[in-house]
């Protein structure tokens, strides 16, 4: 029912096994909407970010015309409020049953490029910008969670909130058993795709971290209490042979505009030094219980300009999301050569103008180099 599909949907897929096991015809709508034709007894939806759920109400009540309608996910677990009086039967938390099943990838309708997986449920942390320590409240092992692995797909995307927390001995077994999986299957990598924990790496665990066939390696840069830590957990991994980094930047929470810039620089010249493709990937804070469909929060060291000159700058320069460059003059003539004229910048009514034309002129300067090199 939304616009926009990263992942395949875990949840139906689990619970889609459970229905066929209990003897129930299931189809899923993963990229398209039921037809007028489609005729179902019951309709389950997802429900997963909280600025949706004016879209979820308008699913749920046109599908009630047709049948019986069960709504979970995480934005009915958050804010079950919010569904009062919609002609709908609400799952709150996870569903214990179909937790049992693997997930069945033949209701995709075709086959799976990835494998989707989950090693641990839970965090260890409770950072206010996250929901994961109200939704997994205890930090526990998956027992069965290579189940969801199939051999003939291309990767697998393990979705942990904190694998890093794993005892280290395990964190070995885990290393063996993707090596072999890489050697005897056709997956070639994994992506924990919720990033690691990168103030609890050290030298021991890079060295476990550094023999899993994990491309890229993702770490979070939050706030304060991750700095330090994520430069040598980056410096570790890359020690460790590691050569591809995303680095996800929350942003409009408690941080202030001049750090957002400082982070980013600090970035881009740590993976400068270390001769390594480090991604940044700036995440915008959205309050969790509130229904903000247009997502118009601005945090309290930041501005309504400011959002919008910032994703205008991403907008202009990202390739996924992401600013990633070779060279700090790049990142300079982009983003403002010290934090001071990226406050600026951000204040600037024309900016979205001022990136047009910038990104017009790096591209000649960046031809202009390629040419001299060849």
């Amino acid at each position: 029912g939304t616009k926009k599909h990263t992942y395949y949907p875990v949840g139906l897929l689990r619970i889609g096994a459970m229905l066929r096991d209990h003897g129930h015809d299931v189809k899923l709508f993963y990229k398209d909407m039921p037809k007028e034709t489609d005729d179902f007894d019951e309709y389950w939806i997802s429900a997963i970010f909280t600025f949706e759920i004016t879209h979820v109400k308008k699913l749920i009540r046109m599908l009630a015309k047709k049948g019986k309608v069960r709504v979970g996910g995480i934005s009915p677990t958050l804010m079950p409020e919010a569904f009062n009086g919609e002609p709908c039967e609400l799952s709150l938390g996870k569903m214990a049953d179909a937790e049992r099943y693997p997930l069945d990838y033949s209701l995709l309708g075709e086959p799976p490029e990835y494998s989707m997986a989950k090693i641990t449920d839970g965090c260890i942390r409770k950072c206010g910008f996250c929901a994961v320590h109200r939704l997994e409240p205890q930090y526990i092992e998956r027992p069965r969670w290579k189940e969801d692995i199939l051999p003939t797909t291309k990767y697998v995307v393990l979705s942990d909130n904190n694998y890093t927390a794993r005892p280290l001995d395990l964190m070995e077994k885990d290393a063996e058993y993707f090596s072999g999986l890489v050697k005897n299957t056709h997956n070639r990598f994994i992506d924990f795709n919720q990033a690691i924990d990168a103030r609890l790496i050290t030298p021991e665990m890079a060295r476990i971290l550094g023999q899993m066939p994990i491309s890229p390696v993702r770490f979070s840069y939050d706030g304060p209490q991750e700095s330090g830590h994520i430069q040598k957990a980056i410096s570790l991994m890359a020690e460790n042979g590691k050569k591809q980094f995303v680095i996800y930047m929350l942003y409009n929470f408690t941080d202030t505009i001049d750090f957002a810039y400082t982070r980013m620089r600090e970035l881009v010249e740590l993976g400068i030094s270390l001769g390594v493709s480090l991604s940044v990937f700036p995440m915008r804070y959205q309050p969790l219980d509130t229904i903000d469909e247009d997502r118009k929060y601005i945090g309290k060291h930041w501005t309504e300009q400011a959002r919008k000159n910032f994703m205008s700058a991403l907008n202009h320069y990202s390739i996924g999301g992401t600013f990633s460059f070779d060279d700090i003059k790049d990142f300079e003539f982009w983003l403002g050569k010290d934090k001071d004229e990226f406050v600026r910048l951000m204040a600037y009514p024309k900016a979205q103008q001022l990136f047009s034309k910038k990104k017009e002129i790096l591209r000649q300067e960046r031809r202009r180099r390629k040419e001299e090199a060849i």
